[in-house]
């Protein structure tokens, strides 16, 4: 089972959207609904989206 999650935001004229596919047989979780499924999908998200924002962080200087 494939779930498919697009965000978009814009702020002062640049426009960024991500999409992001869970792919639940991959991650494991043999109920998607199972709320500790949820918590570490949440969690793994964190994690890259923090990731992104510090890389762009890191490149906002050239």
């Amino acid at each position: 089972m494939r779930e498919v999650h697009r965000l978009q935001d814009e702020w002062e004229g640049v426009r960024v959207g991500i999409e992001v596919t869970i792919d639940w047989d991959k991650v494991g979780c043999e109920n998607p609904k199972d709320e500790r499924c949820k918590q570490l999908i949440r969690t793994l998200l964190r994690e890259l989206f923090d990731t992104i924002a510090e890389a762009m962080a890191d490149n906002s200087g050239e």
